[in-house]
């Protein structure tokens, strides 16, 4: 071979080499560069990783927040209904301490006392064989016994009398109920 071909082969090798070590550089560029968007990405990824993990444990937390909440409202709610139900149980007794007080207390009529009218109807039957209601001649008067009492209108209007007081106090005492309900 003569020394022009040989320099033409080493010329060629120098090129083949330089390519080489171009192709190199190159590909040594391409993957740094791929690497650092690589690692920009998993850094990325990372922090989105840690987000969502974050999140998660803020809805976690804000689920046992809400049922916590909810058992709270739930309770409210029992205590609400307790309160209802111990003030109609109130009212109840109220009701009927009242009816025992008006039962009790004397009546108005201050010609016969409550206990005298009972006493003498009492009477009247064991001695009698009148019945309280005798109707009179004209179909709406009734006789009058010999103490001067229209029979039976003593008790009949006493009762009329306790029966109105009861209903006007049950009638308040549902409608502060109702009342408290809708509250």
């Amino acid at each position: 071979m003569s020394e022009k071909e040989v320099e033409e082969a080493r010329s060629e090798i120098k090129q083949l080499e330089d390519e080489k070590e171009k192709q190199r550089d190159r590909l040594e560029k391409e993957t740094v560069t791929s690497l650092n968007t690589l690692k920009t990405k998993l850094i990325e990824h990372r922090k989105k990783v840690e987000m969502l993990t974050a999140v998660e444990e803020l809805i976690k937390a804000r689920k046992e927040n809400l049922l916590a909440v909810s058992e709270v409202e739930d309770l409210s709610y029992d205590a609400k209904d307790l309160k209802i139900k111990v003030e109609i149980e109130k009212m109840k007794l109220a009701n009927e301490k009242f009816a025992e007080d008006k039962v009790s207390q004397p009546s108005n009529d201050k010609e016969t006392p409550r206990e005298d009218t009972k006493l003498i109807i009492e009477e009247r039957i064991r001695t009698k064989d009148v019945p309280l209601l005798e109707e009179g001649t004209d179909g709406n008067s009734r006789d009058n016994d010999s103490d001067g009492f229209r029979l039976g209108e003593e008790a009949s209007m006493s009762c009329y009398s306790n029966h109105s007081r009861w209903e006007e106090a049950f009638v308040k005492n549902t409608e502060l109920l109702n009342h408290m309900v809708k509250e």
